[in-house]
């Protein structure tokens, strides 16, 4: 498991140092909310906004109070009944429900202007995403870059012996390659495993590198109409005795079809 550890860490020190070299250390910083074809939409989306939230404030509002009924009689029904005898009264919502009720209008405004949430305005502590990307890489930079750099200037060979590169190379594998060949590196169904010495692309450590830069594309050809259904049994049969598992299948004519077709 070392080769691969080693090698998805090498290979994400070589991208990150390379984006810097270029010259693009970091993010353009720019307000993709705004990021629209017309500005019909931008618009759109604030008068929707922020119409919303002065909707609801006085939607509130206009509940809040009661007209009284002749006679001074306070207190009103939905008209609604059940059981004959039991109604539903149509009274006013509670103060607290409603104090927290224009809370979060007031929150959604504060929001609005603080942030970049109504796609006309930035917000006025000029946040973005991107922003916050671009400085929680400048302090990655300053804590791990020196690190990473010498990292860099091992061959794979030295840096598989080194422990805290394994610790390193292991956390990328958690990250980007368990999700594949699980959390032990054991593989599952239609993934290898990277425990044993059986190696698909070659197990010396530039073939694993390449494997990692590039991908590997094993795809394979649908057969079944080429063999025929016997031709199918018959390499299956083969296929199956290569691991010493018995099987029905002619396994003279299964092995012909598959040096034919499939050693490729």
């Amino acid at each position: 498991m070392n080769w691969p550890t080693c090698l998805w860490m090498r290979k994400s020190l070589q991208i990150r140092l390379k984006v810097k070299h270029q010259g693009k250390k970091t993010m353009p910083e720019y307000n993709l909310l705004s990021d629209f074809s017309s500005p019909l939409w931008a618009w759109f989306i604030f008068i929707v906004t922020v119409g919303g939230i002065f909707w609801c404030f006085y939607l509130l509002m206009s509940q809040t109070k009661l007209a009284t009924k002749e006679g001074g009689d306070k207190i009103q029904t939905t008209g609604h009944k059940w059981d004959e005898d039991i109604e539903e009264l149509n009274t006013p919502i509670p103060r607290w429900w409603m104090q927290l009720f224009i809370a979060t209008n007031i929150f959604g405004l504060v929001y609005l202007v603080l942030y970049p949430g109504s796609a006309i305005f930035d917000g006025v502590l000029g946040w973005s995403q991107v922003g916050q990307y671009n400085t929680e890489m400048e302090v990655a930079e300053k804590k791990y870059g020196e690190q990473y750099a010498n990292y860099l200037k091992q061959n794979i060979v030295t840096l598989a012996k080194n422990k805290d590169a394994i610790k390193t190379g292991g956390r990328l594998f958690s990250t980007y390659c368990t999700q594949c060949h699980g959390t032990d590196a054991g593989g599952g169904p239609g993934f290898p495993n990277l425990r044993d010495s059986s190696w698909l692309w070659g197990g010396k450590p530039e073939q694993i590198s390449q494997t990692i830069n590039s991908g590997r594309r094993g795809t394979m050809p649908a057969w079944g109409a080429v063999l025929g259904e016997s031709g199918v049994k018959n390499v299956t049969a083969y296929v199956m005795s290569l691991s010493g598992r018995k099987t029905s299948g002619d396994l003279k004519a299964g092995e012909e079809k598959f040096k034919q077709l499939c050693i490729a």
